[in-house]
């Protein structure tokens, strides 16, 4: 099944032909039937053309107009034969949201509210605390990181301000950078100066070899107290 992001433009080859076996080429969408569904409904009337690339070949060309998963059968011509009958295609809504989806960490909880949603990750004070964040793409491959850096922040979140308490020096992705781990640690005097705190949240910041800034992993993040050692 082919997967899009709302906005791209769907191109699906095929042939037609008529009834003694000849090829033939007719860029009419009118003559053509497309019954398109869209999670269980039809599509009314959906706006697709047909195109003629490469002068022996047709395409059936759409921009689905928003998210969901896509099915059809019985697409047919008023006359001839199109080789091409039934398909699907899943139409992604990619934003800050999905991308935290697709690897796994809930969105995090708009500024200014009280909910705590997202993935909590926790550390201990005083002590040494590592994470590595497995970053895929969209279609849930490997995301390639390669010549990127990165920046973990922690930090609150509030109706009036985002205030950091920690950030990060530049870190490397993992090698092999084509597999997406990123390894973020902090040592025990880094969690020994962090509030603590269970109102915390983290932030891990791409910016590629291009220049692109991305926030790849956002959520909730608590420092605990630990117990000291016991005195004389």
């Amino acid at each position: 099944m082919t997967d899009l992001a709302v906005g791209d433009t769907l191109r699906i080859p095929f042939l037609l032909y008529d009834s003694s076996g000849a090829e033939v080429v007719d860029t009419t969408a009118g003559n053509y039937t497309w019954p398109l569904v869209k999670d269980g409904t039809a599509v009314t009337s959906p706006s697709f053309t047909i195109d003629n690339p490469t002068g022996n070949g047709l395409e059936l060309v759409y921009t689905p107009p928003s998210a969901g998963n896509y099915t059809f059968a019985d697409f047919s011509h008023s006359t001839n034969t199109p080789d091409l009958v039934e398909g699907g295609f899943m139409v992604r809504q990619y934003s800050i949201d999905s991308i935290i989806s697709a690897i796994a960490l809930p969105a995090a909880a708009p500024v200014g509210t009280v909910a705590e949603i997202g993935e909590k990750v926790r550390s201990f004070r005083n002590a040494d605390w590592s994470q590595t964040f497995h970053l895929t793409d969209a279609n849930g491959d490997d995301l390639d990181v390669t010549g990127s850096t990165f920046i973990f922040r922690i930090g609150y979140r509030t109706a009036a301000s985002d205030e950091a308490e920690y950030e990060s020096d530049p870190i490397t992705p993992d090698s092999p950078a084509t597999a997406g781990n990123v390894t973020v640690e902090l040592d025990d005097a880094d969690t020994a100066i962090l509030p603590v705190s269970a109102d915390l949240w983290y932030e891990l910041e791409e910016t590629t070899s291009g220049g692109d800034v991305f926030v790849r992993a956002l959520g909730p993040f608590e420092n605990i107290r630990d117990i000291p050692p016991a005195g004389p």
